[in-house]
C-alpha cells in the first residue's frame, strides 16, 4: 500500500508548478481540497480563472477508483474501474492504416487465442469489419483504374 495513494492530476492543463501540478496525497479529503483550490481559487484581475485547469482527476493507486472535479461545479463524480471500462466500450476510434496493415492486423487477431468468449467474439467481429472495409477499398481502386482513359491529356490551351 502506498503512503500517498491519491494521485491528483489535471489532464490537458498547463502545469504552473504551484497549483496546477500532478501530486500525490495521503488522504482523499486532502486531494479533493487541493483540487478545488486549484480549480477555483486563483482569479486574474478581470475575474477570469488564473489557470487553464478545467478538470481535476484523483486516482487511488491501490484500487483504481477515480474522483473527478470540474471547474464551476461542487459535484465530485466517482468512477470505479468497471465504470470506466463501460464508458470506454462505447467510444469509437478513428485510426488510419494502409490496407495491408489493416489486413495483417486482422489476420494476427484472428490467430490469437482468447480464454474469454466475449473478447474472442469482439475480435472476430472487428477482424470481419476490417476485412469488409479492405475489400471495399480494393474494389473501389480496381474500379477506378478500369475507368481511366489513357489517351486523356493534361495540356491546356492558352
Amino acid at each position: 500500500m502506498a503512503t500517498r495513494p491519491y494521485r491528483l492530476e489535471f489532464p490537458g492543463a498547463t502545469p504552473d508548478g504551484f497549483l496546477v501540478r500532478n501530486n500525490s496525497w495521503p488522504s482523499l479529503e486532502r486531494a479533493i481540497e487541493e483540487a478545488r483550490y486549484a480549480l477555483g481559487w486563483v482569479l486574474k484581475s478581470d475575474g477570469s480563472p488564473g489557470n487553464d485547469a478545467d478538470v481535476a482527476v484523483i486516482t487511488n493507486r491501490d484500487t483504481g477508483y477515480r474522483w473527478i472535479l470540474r471547474r464551476g461545479s461542487a459535484t465530485v463524480e466517482f468512477q470505479t474501474p468497471e465504470v470506466l471500462a463501460e464508458q470506454v466500450e462505447g467510444d469509437h476510434l478513428d485510426i488510419y492504416l494502409t490496407v495491408e496493415e489493416a489486413e495483417a492486423l486482422a489476420s494476427a487477431a484472428e490467430r490469437a487465442e482468447f480464454p474469454d468468449k466475449r473478447n474472442a467474439a469482439i475480435v472476430r467481429q472487428a477482424a470481419g469489419q476490417i476485412r469488409v472495409l479492405a475489400g471495399q477499398i480494393r474494389e473501389a481502386r480496381r474500379h477506378a483504374k478500369t475507368n481511366v482513359r489513357h489517351q486523356a491529356s493534361l495540356r491546356r490551351e492558352f
